[in-house]
C-alpha cells in the first residue's frame, strides 16, 4: 500500500513547499507507508530530498508509453528490490492527494485536467480514494476543460476549495457539491527554524515577483512592472534601504527581477533560495513583503508580516479577505501615487503594528482551519492503512475569540472591506 502526491513540482518553491507539507503530515499519521510521486516530476534527488519515492508511472499524456514501460519493468522486480530503489507501483496506491494549487481553470486549459482525469479514474478502478487538497478552481467556460473537470469531480471522494469563489465556480460544472469543502492553504502548518542562521535580507522589505503577472496578465503586464517600480521607489524613499527581490521560480521570475533592476536603476539584490522552508523563514523575518506569488503571500500573512499583494486571479483577493487585510491587495493599474502611499504607510511603525495585530489572530484561525482539513482527510483515509495509523491529538473546532472579533472590526472601516 502507498500514497501518491499529484500536482506538485520543483520549479516553483510554493509547489515544493506543498509537497513537503503533505509528506510531513503523512509521515506523522501513517509512519512506514511509502509516499510517491510521478517519476518524471523533478529529479530522483529532488524527490528523495522531499521524502518521496518514485512512482513507476506518469500523468503526462506525452510520455504515456514511457509510463507504461516503467510500470511494467518495475513490476518484474521483487517488493524488496523495489523498496531498495524507492520504487512504487501504481497498483500499490491506495490514496491519491492532488495538490495542483491552481491548475484547473480556463487560464491553464484542458491538457492537465484531461491527464489527471485519466490518472484518477485508473486509481479509482484499483480501489484508491482521491482527495483534491485545498486549491483554487475556475473559471470553467471552455467545453474542452469542462468535460475532464466533471470526470475529476466524479472521481474525487473529497474536494477542498481554498475560497468561496472557487467553490462557486466548481458548482458551475453541474456535479454534486456534497463532497466539496472549504479549507485554507495548508503550508501554514509548516514550521520553520526561526532560531537558525540569520536569513538574507532579515528585517527589510522583500519583493516576490511573479512572471505569470506578465504572461497571463493580458494587457496588465506592463502595468505590473510599473507597479513594482512604484513599490521600490516608495520603500527607498521611506526607509533609505533597497528592498530584496526573492524569486520563487528562478527561471521566469528572475526575468521580472532583472527588468526591475533595469527600470529602477537600483542594484537590487536577487535572492534565489532553493530550500522552500528557508525561503519561508526569510519571508517571515522581513519587515514588509510585496508579492504576487501565492505561497509567498501565504508565508508572509501567516507569519504576521505586513504584506501588499497583487495578483492575476481571484485567489489573491480571496486570500487577503481571509486574513482580514483586503485593503492591502492592490490593483496593478492603480495610480503610482496611490501605490506609493500604501507602501509608505506600512513602512511606518504604527500602521504596520496594527496590521500585525490583525494577522496574529487571523493566522491562528487559518492554521486551525488547515488542521481541521487534515482531520477530514484522516477520517476518509484511516481505513485504507490498518495497522499504520498513528493517533494524533484531535484539533478542536475553532471558535472566534473576543480578541479576534475586536480585531476584525478593522476590516469594516471605510476603504478596507471589499
Amino acid at each position: 500500500m502507498a500514497i501518491e502526491i499529484l500536482g506538485t513540482n520543483y520549479v516553483n518553491k510554493g509547489a515544493e513547499l506543498m509537497a513537503r507539507a503533505i509528506v510531513a503530515q503523512l509521515a506523522a499519521r501513517y509512519p512506514g507507508v511509502p509516499v510517491a510521486q510521478d517519476f518524471r516530476v523533478g529529479s530522483a534527488r529532488q524527490r528523495r530530498a522531499a521524502g518521496l519515492m518514485h512512482l513507476a508511472t506518469t500523468t503526462s499524456q506525452r510520455a504515456a508509453l514511457l509510463g507504461t514501460v516503467a510500470g511494467a519493468a518495475a513490476s518484474l522486480l521483487t517488493a524488496s528490490t523495489r523498496r531498495r530503489f524507492h520504487l512504487v507501483l501504481p497498483s500499490e496506491v491506495r490514496l491519491v492527494l492532488d495538490a495542483s494549487g491552481f491548475a484547473y481553470s480556463d487560464q491553464w486549459g484542458p491538457r492537465w485536467a484531461g491527464a489527471v482525469a485519466r490518472r484518477l479514474e485508473l486509481a479509482k478502478a484499483r480501489g484508491a480514494r482521491v482527495v483534491l487538497l485545498p486549491q483554487a478552481f475556475g473559471p470553467f467556460t471552455d467545453p474542452a476543460l469542462i468535460a475532464p473537470m466533471r470526470r475529476i469531480m466524479d472521481a474525487a471522494d473529497l474536494v477542498f476549495a481554498r475560497d468561496s469563489r472557487s467553490r462557486d465556480l466548481l458548482a458551475t460544472l453541474g456535479r454534486s457539491m456534497a463532497r466539496v469543502r472549504l479549507a485554507p492553504d495548508f503550508t501554514t502548518l509548516v514550521k520553520v527554524d526561526a532560531a537558525g542562521p540569520a536569513p538574507d535580507a532579515a528585517g527589510g522589505a522583500l519583493i516576490v515577483p511573479n512572471y505569470r503577472m506578465v504572461d497571463k496578465g493580458g494587457d496588465k503586464g506592463e502595468a505590473y512592472l510599473r507597479f513594482l517600480e512604484a513599490c521600490v521607489r516608495a520603500v527607498v524613499a521611506e526607509t533609505g534601504m533597497l528592498p530584496g527581490v526573492l524569486v520563487h521560480d528562478d527561471r521566469d521570475d528572475r526575468k521580472v527581477a532583472e527588468s526591475l533592476i533595469q527600470r529602477t536603476g537600483h542594484a537590487l539584490r536577487i535572492l534565489h533560495i532553493p530550500d522552500p522552508e528557508r525561503a519561508k523563514a526569510v519571508i517571515g523575518a522581513s519587515a514588509l513583503v510585496i508579492g504576487s506569488r501565492y505561497h509567498a503571500l501565504v508565508a508572509a500573512l501567516s507569519q504576521g508580516v505586513p504584506t501588499i499583494g497583487a495578483g492575476w486571479t481571484h485567489k489573491y483577493r480571496q486570500l487577503f479577505t481571509d486574513y482580514a487585510v483586503a485593503d492591502c491587495m492592490l490593483d496593478v493599474a492603480a495610480p503610482p501615487e496611490q501605490v506609493e502611499a500604501v507602501v509608505a504607510s506600512l513602512c511606518h511603525a504604527a500602521p504596520a503594528r496594527r496590521v500585525r495585530s490583525v494577522l496574529r489572530v487571523t493566522a491562528e484561525r487559518e492554521r486551525r482551519r488547515a488542521a481541521e482539513m487534515w482531520t477530514q482527510v484522516w477520517e476518509l483515509a484511516d481505513p485504507l492503512f490498518p495497522g499504520h495509523v498513528e493517533a494524533t491529538q484531535e484539533v478542536a473546532t475553532w471558535r472566534p475569540s473576543p480578541e479576534l472579533r475586536a480585531s476584525l472590526s478593522w476590516e469594516a472601516r471605510p476603504g478596507v472591506a471589499e
